[in-house]
């Protein structure tokens, strides 16, 4: 059962997407060879004690999606290259969960499900009922999300669950900036010297890889 997924406002500035950066890229290319492998998902489950207030949970949850509209966003193709776009996006979804399979399964089970890049959100919430326990499951990509950041964002969902609101982080061209940064070391004189060593190393007669045609 969905809790709620209501439209929100695209972020807090007035930008809507922002190149990703070269790592980014990469994991957005390895995801077109093999979408369906879940090792670029993030999990942070959290046992529940005492009682959830759901609607306060999806209130906290959307102006988190609010405050960081890169979780909700997905991957677009542009002619300067991929880009992750929030723009027109949804709320985070938060749903519910019936499950029989002891807590550990059931969050293996959920976490293995693949996330779509080209559609988004890039991070989900289920409440998952199971037999003697309750567990509140993020998930998210790595591509927006890594182990550092779940601490951080877990930090705020507590004090926005709690009542309190936040300040936006920042303008989203600080993230524009790094990226373009990171693409402007990597095709830069920084780039050209770790390619050339990987030239050196690798010698000229580099077999070619062959990548599975994507569609």
């Amino acid at each position: 059962m969905s809790i709620e997924a209501t439209a929100t406002p695209a972020t807090t500035t007035e930008a809507s997407e922002v190149p990703l950066s070269v790592a980014q890229e990469a994991i957005w290319i390895y995801w077109q060879v093999a979408p369906d492998d879940p090792a670029y998902t993030v999990c942070l489950p959290l046992l529940l004690e005492g009682e959830l207030e759901e609607a306060r949970l999806r209130r906290a949850v959307a102006r988190l999606g609010e405050l960081h509209p890169a979780l909700r966003g997905r991957v677009v193709p542009t002619p300067q290259g991929p880009s992750l776009r929030w723009a027109d996006a949804p709320t985070i979804p938060v749903v519910e969960r019936t499950v029989t399979a002891p807590a550990q399964e059931a969050v293996r089970e959920r976490a293995a499900v693949p996330f779509d890049l080209r559609r988004g959100p890039l991070l989900r919430v289920e409440v998952l009922h199971g037999p003697g326990y309750r567990i509140v499951l993020f998930a998210g990509h790595h591509i927006v999300l890594d182990a550092t950041a779940c601490g951080l964002l877990l930090a705020e969902l507590s004090r926005l669950y709690a009542g309190h609101d936040l300040a936006p982080p920042g303008d989203a061209d600080v993230l524009a900036a790094f990226a373009r940064r990171q693409r402007e070391l990597s095709e830069g004189t920084e780039g050209e010297a770790h390619r050339r060593f990987w030239r050196e190393h690798l010698g000229p007669d580099v077999p070619p890889l062959l990548l599975p045609a994507v569609t």
